[in-house]
């Protein structure tokens, strides 16, 4: 996710911590969804997490019904990340928190507009008999996105419209948010 990575140990550090950063933001998305926890999928992303998380949890209490751990460790991870790209690339002056939130914005929301456009071409192939595993994850992923604009918007000749109405407003939350963040 991030601009600077010019050389090979700038592109191997990004790399290797926007994969596992990419399975914490899902974890952190886990929260907000339903997801079914025996698919082999949340296996992993759960596994693959679950020790920071259960350190973090023994320090942070959570907020209410919240859990904040994942979050923590995706901010405190983005920020190594930065530190360790601009350790090996002084000359590049930019300020952290904004890096951090940029990324993290980012992040999620190209999650999502991924998650959308997966969730449409699948619907296309996969007809009421047939399953496709990652397709009721995707489901209750997108749902709480697209659920109100589903109420807001009708199908037109039976298309529903409501996930390019999403991505494009998660577009124009990215125009306007984005250089708030970088103004910082």
């Amino acid at each position: 996710m991030s601009t600077i990575d010019t050389n090979p140990i700038g592109f191997l550090i990004t790399t290797l911590f926007d994969l596992y950063l990419l399975i914490i933001a899902f974890r952190l998305i886990m929260q907000w969804t339903s997801w079914d926890q025996r698919q082999p999928i949340i296996q992993f992303i759960r596994n693959a997490t679950h020790r920071p998380i259960a350190i973090l949890q023994s320090i942070i209490p959570p907020i209410g019904r919240w859990d904040i751990t994942a979050f923590v460790l995706l901010f405190g991870l983005t920020a190594i990340k930065f530190i360790l790209l601009q350790s090996i690339n002084p000359n590049v002056e930019a300020n952290l928190l904004s890096l951090i939130l940029i990324d993290i914005v980012m992040l999620l929301a190209y999650i999502y507009i991924i998650s959308l456009i997966i969730e449409v071409i699948l619907s296309w192939f996969i007809t009421g008999h047939q399953h496709h595993p990652i397709l009721p994850l995707l489901q209750a992923m997108n749902q709480p996105l697209l659920s109100p604009i589903r109420r807001k918007l009708p199908l037109f000749s039976g298309i529903d419209l409501s996930p390019m109405v999403a991505v494009i407003g998660i577009q124009f939350f990215l125009m306007i948010l984005i250089p708030m963040l970088s103004a910082t």
